[in-house]
């Protein structure tokens, strides 16, 4: 009721009160009587014609207020409108393919997927000066020349062919982590040569992947004890030292946390030294071609290995083993090989390490890096016997500051069995003494002085000097 109409209402009430108190002695007359009812009459009328435009009023306000309400709503679902057209405008940021860094430091994930890939690997450049005799890019003690008549000079060689590429990943998945790694460097045959265009072929060094306790691919060989490998300025490290990298199917497990237990079949390679060897290289029998050796070995079963490394307080002790059968395809004749090693990397002070390992073994062969065309001797009658030879090299590591490293080391093979050829290698050995120097942390500055020594079975022997220097970068 609005407050008009209130009014109104309340001036009738007073008015019909008025009528009914009044008795004919207040009246003058009848007539003032029926002029009062008549105003009355009115009065009333009045009223309802008050009540029917306020009732009109409300319902107008009704529809005014939904008409309201109706233009909001459809406002507020033009602004929704709005909202999600501008929402489908601008792509998702989350569910972008953008790139985003890896819980491995250095790593990033594959846009649109869970694996992740780092890239990494090293430049190095190696400036070379050989004192008395040129050993070629890497210094292989096996290819010093024992032959009296041959001359003595100085040489120098620059190259970079030690610098390499990798990429690993890793995927986590129902089966567990998978992760792969491939790696390749310029060690492999000279393309055009140093007087064209100093190319080297692009070759493969590592191509693995790991799927829980397995690991399929090429990798390093159980047998060869890495945390005994030191760092040395020159590619080819020690003498007497494991050194193979294969394909192989092998199989991690650890009953403690500190016992690893590894056994693996790997890639077999038989090399044979020929009765009618003349020197070094000269006439070796193997499966896969090397320049003019021909393709002439045939491996009926794969080498065994498997190793069990312990971490003590300073660090790890490994020993590792291979079994193999030797066998060419110009002889019936089998030989039985094996080889046994054992290698520690241990931390005797705070700030000094030594790296030693040492190897036995009859028909080992090429599992030490000097033994290649050693594994076993071919009689003129097609008979193998398995060759009888061992190994060691022994480290020291010092830091010295922050920034500066020394090492120096000795490396031996030998061959303990007397081959009737007498240009066919006997013992090598090396000594190796080198200065590391790191002003930042990626860039790494080399120096070497390397002295190597060969003697064949004649006992012709000879020596050699090398001082090399490098630059490296890691990324």
């Amino acid at each position: 009721m609005t407050r008009s109409t209130y009014i109104f209402a309340t001036t009738a009430t007073a008015v019909a009160a008025l009528l009914i108190n009044i008795g004919p002695s207040h009246a003058d007359t009848a007539q003032e009587l029926a002029l009062l009812r008549q105003q009355m009459a009115v009065m009333m009328e009045r009223l309802a014609e008050l009540e029917a435009k306020q009732a009109q009023i409300n319902a107008e306000q009704a529809k005014a207020n939904q008409w309201k309400m109706t233009v909001e709503t459809r406002q507020t679902e033009l602004e929704t409108q709005q909202q999600q057209a501008a929402t489908a405008a601008i792509p998702d940021l989350a569910n972008l393919p953008v790139v985003r860094g890896g819980e491995t430091p250095g790593s990033f994930v594959l846009p649109g997927t869970n694996t992740e890939i780092k890239i990494g690997g090293y430049v190095k450049a190696d400036f070379i000066y050989d004192l008395n005799q040129d050993v070629g890019d890497f210094f292989v003690p096996e290819l010093i020349d024992t032959d009296p008549a041959a001359s003595d000079e100085e040489a120098f060689s620059f190259h970079a062919r030690q610098s390499r590429l990798n990429v690993a990943t890793r995927t986590p998945s129902d089966l567990g982590e998978i992760s792969t790694l491939i790696e390749a460097d310029f060690v492999g045959d000279a393309a055009f040569g140093e007087a064209f265009s100093n190319s080297f072929d692009f070759r493969l060094r590592h191509a693995v992947l790991d799927v829980g306790p397995f690991k399929l691919g090429q990798f390093w060989s159980v047998f060869t004890p890495l945390e005994a490998y030191p760092s040395t300025v020159d590619f080819q490290g020690p003498a007497g030292i494991p050194f193979q990298r294969q394909a192989q199917a092998r199989y991690t497990l650890n009953p403690t946390d500190k016992l690893t237990l590894a056994v693996a079949v790997e890639n077999p390679e038989t090399t044979a030294t020929l009765s009618t060897d003349t020197g070094p290289f000269g006439s070796i029998t193997t499966s896969t071609p090397v320049g003019g050796l021909g393709t002439i070995s045939f491996d009926e079963t794969p080498d065994f290995t498997a190793a069990a490394t312990y971490q003590t307080p300073r660090g790890p002790v490994k020993l590792a083993t291979v079994l193999r059968t030797l066998s060419t395809s110009g002889s019936d004749s089998n030989a039985f090989g094996y080889g046994v090693n054992l290698s520690t990397a241990l931390d005797l002070t705070d700030s000094t390490k030594l790296q030693a390992q040492g190897t036995y073994g009859d028909g080992v062969g090429r599992y030490i890096i000097n033994g290649f065309g050693l594994g076993a001797f071919q009689q003129a009658d097609g008979d193998l016997d398995a060759i009888e030879a061992y190994g060691l090299s022994a480290f020291i590591n010092q830091r010295l500051s922050p920034t500066w490293n020394a090492q120096i080391g000795y490396g031996r093979y030998e061959v303990l069995d007397n081959l009737p050829i007498p240009a066919s290698l006997k013992d090598v050995q090396t000594v190796h003494a080198s200065l590391f120097f790191r002003p930042v942390q990626k860039l790494t500055f080399g120096a070497e002085l390397i002295y190597g020594e060969r003697t064949d079975q004649s006992g012709a022997d000879d020596e050699a000097f090398r001082l090399q220097t490098s630059a490296q970068v890691n990324f």
